[in-house]
């Protein structure tokens, strides 16, 4: 008897550790394949049960796998972005021309006037000043709606607002950069 048969005779008489190797399909283990046969497609069943599925060797079959319903709750928190105003992008990119880094104590006062967070007032710096670096270099350059939305902007501010604006937040050019504005009284 060669080597090859009597390893085939070792694998097919052990457990059913190696039972996968060249016997017959019943003696699968159950928790590896499923029990369901292959259905040839002549058969004239539904499409769906053409083909077991494959199982993980890990999960027993009678095992129930549930996920959690998606509630109203969980599916409307979705964050949405927010959209500023012809007139706030005007505003804001007028106070980016004098104060292109302001402090804690200036995002409070301009987050105050437009009624947003501090927060959103940062990252929209953050963004502008990335985009003035990419108009500098040459890598990209005003679009003409951006140019149609400031002028559209700039005749829905009342000068005497931006002006009041600009002046609170020169007041506090020089405050520490970390301090806000309730902790500098």
């Amino acid at each position: 008897m060669d080597s090859y048969s009597q390893s085939y005779q070792f694998y097919s008489s052990s457990p059913s550790m190696y039972s996968n190797f060249n016997t017959p399909s019943n003696s699968y283990c159950s928790c590896c394949y499923s029990p369901t046969p292959y259905y040839y497609p002549n058969h004239h069943m539904p499409s769906t049960l053409l083909f077991s599925p494959p199982t993980s060797p890990f999960i027993p079959q009678n095992t129930k796998i549930s996920t959690p319903p998606i509630t109203t709750e969980q599916s409307s928190s979705k964050i949405t972005r927010l959209q500023y105003s012809n007139k706030d992008r005007y505003i804001l990119n007028e106070l980016f021309k004098r104060t292109p880094y302001p402090n804690a104590i200036q995002r409070d006062v301009i987050a105050r006037q437009l009624g947003i967070t501090q927060e959103q007032i940062r990252i929209w710096f953050q963004n502008r000043r990335r985009l003035q670096t990419q108009r500098d270099s040459g890598e990209r350059l005003a679009t003409s709606n951006e140019i149609l939305a400031l002028q559209q902007g700039k005749t829905n501010v009342n000068s005497n607002d931006l002006k009041k604006l600009l002046n609170d937040v020169t007041r506090y050019k020089d405050a520490p950069p970390r301090l806000r504005l309730d902790e500098s009284s």
